[in-house]
């Protein structure tokens, strides 16, 4: 018996269907109503998948058309800024005619890391920073604002930033295993 939006008979699957706020108006294996055929969510059959669950397959759709949709509203903020009710859409493709997603020769991602590692090298300074230079400075963070990184004590560290090592002075291994079973000990006694 295929399921209807208009009220009749109670039908099981539509009561289980209702519990889990499955709208079963988007229900439509014929694609009368729709165009595609049309699924709620979580009601998909099986040889089908989005385009992001054959790409975890290393599948892509290969040129082939879409096969099916999945329908769900959706509650969140509209366009006018107020809550409202929209409906989302996914479209299935059959696996059964996937091809397997294209990779990279190595000389082709050799190429996409001389690029991706132009983009993380800053014109001003020649370092390669670890993040992309923004497109909207033209160069890194250090060069473009180098008050924030100068040292304000003067020590002229300015160098290493807010991330440079610190001096061998800094660093005292008696004082800091001192420092630490002094805390555990107020730790332990509060």
């Amino acid at each position: 018996m295929p399921f209807r939006s208009s009220p009749g008979p109670a039908v099981p699957a539509g009561e289980h269907c209702r519990a889990r706020d499955i709208f079963l108006d988007f229900y439509d294996p014929e694609g009368e109503k729709y165009g595609l055929p049309t699924y709620p969510f979580h009601m998909a059959p099986k040889g089908y998948a989005t385009r992001r669950q054959l790409r975890a397959r290393n599948l892509c759709p290969g040129g082939k058309p879409i096969r099916a949709q999945i329908v769900w509203k959706h509650k969140g903020i509209g366009k006018d800024g107020r809550g409202s009710t929209t409906r989302r859409v996914a479209y299935l493709y059959a696996v059964a005619e996937a091809k397997p997603k294209r990779m990279p020769t190595p000389a082709q991602r050799e190429v996409i890391g001389k690029a991706l590692a132009a983009r993380r090298t800053c014109p001003s300074c020649g370092i390669e920073q670890e993040y992309y230079i923004p497109r909207s400075r033209g160069e890194c963070n250090r060069c473009a604002e180098p008050e924030l990184y100068a040292d304000p004590a003067g020590n002229n560290r300015a160098e290493g930033g807010w991330g440079g090592e610190p001096d061998d002075s800094d660093w005292d291994p008696e004082l800091l295993a001192a420092d630490a079973g002094t805390a555990f000990a107020e730790l332990e006694a509060s």
